[in-house]
């Protein structure tokens, strides 16, 4: 919650306080309620101006592919709202997904190990998102074994959790990754490729797109269809360098070509 509207939801608590004592002795008991409900209009338009606001970040980000800048962004907004415990938890794991991005890993763990502390006071669809930051940080890691326990533990969420509309996002997410395990563990690469295919039910950005040509390609490179892979990683090499997965796409296509994989 922004401090604008913050400051507004007191003022308007007063003045609802007010205007009920107000209806009970004036005649007129109407205009009180009428009253009322123009009291809480700014408030709600100001809510949902901050909800447009995050979503524009986030979706900036998904088409700058700028981690850096996205995590100044969203450090800057904060400072101007007022945050409980649980949203501050919620804007880390933010942070930590963008280092991810970034390939800054060590800063992707002291940011989960922190969160780890209070995972209680996340809601299921969050945890989710926590998972899946260290399924991720497992991945690059190669860290297979912590990778497929945590994938376990998104699973157990996904099938016990409505999740309402959000659940077939979620689902994809966790095929996504179980595809991304088989990638690292270089077994069962024919599922994974059907996995992969979940991938266009989401909605398409610029960043993911190029991440799915660098995770095909590497399905591509376990396959030993270097040609495949090269095409595909020339796609993610021309991109920000600020992402991990672009910095890596180059190191692949120079191993490629001097086949030392």
């Amino acid at each position: 919650m922004r401090k604008r509207r913050f400051l507004y939801l007191i003022f308007s608590l007063i003045a609802l306080i007010f205007l009920t004592a107000l209806s009970i002795t004036y005649e007129n008991s109407y205009l009180c309620f009428l009253l009322m409900i123009i009291v809480m209009i700014p408030n709600h338009l100001i809510k949902n101006k901050e909800r447009q606001i995050t979503n524009e970040i986030i979706s900036k980000y998904g088409f700058e592919c700028e981690p850096y800048q996205y995590i100044e962004s969203l450090m800057d907004y904060s400072k101007h709202c007022f945050l409980t415990k649980k949203q501050k938890l919620v804007y880390e794991l933010y942070y930590a997904l963008a280092y991810l991005d970034a390939g800054d890993f060590e800063e992707v763990k002291d940011i989960l190990l922190e969160i780890d502390k209070q995972t209680y006071k996340l809601d299921e669809m969050t945890k989710v998102l926590y998972l899946k930051a260290w399924c991720d940080y497992f991945f690059y890691n190669h860290q297979d074994e912590k990778m497929k326990l945590t994938l376990l533990k998104m699973k157990d969420i996904i099938t016990y959790t409505r999740f309402n509309h959000f659940m077939n996002n979620y689902s994809i997410i966790y095929m996504l990754l179980e595809a991304k395990y088989y990638i690292l563990t270089d077994t069962n690469l024919s599922r994974a490729k059907e996995l992969f295919k979940n991938r266009k039910s989401l909605i398409p950005t610029k960043l993911s797109l190029i991440g799915s040509n660098y995770q095909m390609a590497l399905l591509d490179i376990r396959e030993k269809n270097y040609t495949a892979a090269k095409e595909k990683l020339k796609l993610v090499a021309s991109k920000n360098e600020n992402l991990y997965i672009v910095r890596d796409a180059r190191k692949l296509l120079d191993d490629i070509d001097n086949l030392v994989l």
